[in-house]
């Protein structure tokens, strides 16, 4: 172990990560594959034991949709993952990289309301009623939620007369014990 891992290890608590890349040459071309190696809270007296790790290939799985439960949905019916998938074939890491499209923006990952009703109605196969039943039980925990932070600003005010009343009843009333 160097001194940098021998320093950095001793000052972690947790499990210490160092990433290393080893590079080789084959055909022409330079392959690189990250390994890390994983030591143990030396304060501890525990041993050291090293892992590599290498990512050779990526599963896709397709989740089906179904009604969440997300009150933070602020219009319309939440859409969740149901615990149903279909799995794709496996492919090479470097071949998923090269394929997969550029990485989409917040706003385009946005579904308007009126599309996820339609997706859980006519893909997930969740009927109106379901859709109202919990609209209906997002409206009532964010109204909830809304009280709650109108109250916040008088919560000290209101732990400060608890803690006051406390103090009163410990010095004036006395303890029935």
């Amino acid at each position: 172990m160097d001194m940098i891992t021998k320093s950095m290890a001793a000052h972690h608590k947790s499990i210490l990560k160092r990433e290393k890349l080893d590079e080789t040459q084959s055909n022409g071309t330079v392959e690189s594959t990250s390994s890390g190696e994983v030591f143990g809270d030396e304060a501890k007296g525990t041993k050291a034991v090293p892992l590599h790790v290498k990512f050779a290939s990526i599963q896709i799985r397709d989740y089906s949709i179904t009604l969440g439960d997300n009150p933070s949905c602020s219009y319309g019916p939440p859409i969740s993952l149901d615990w149903e998938y279909d799995e794709n074939e496996a492919i090479s890491l470097d071949q998923y990289e090269t394929m997969r499209p550029s990485r989409r923006k917040m706003y385009q990952m946005h579904i308007l309301s009126r599309h996820r009703a339609d997706l859980l109605r006519y893909v997930a196969g969740t009927t109106d009623d379901e859709m109202q039943v919990v609209m209906h039980e997002m409206q009532t925990i964010q109204k909830m939620r809304g009280k709650t932070k109108a109250s916040l600003p008088f919560s000290k005010l209101e732990e400060a007369a608890e803690s006051a009343s406390r103090k009163w009843n410990r010095k004036f009333v006395g303890n029935d014990k």
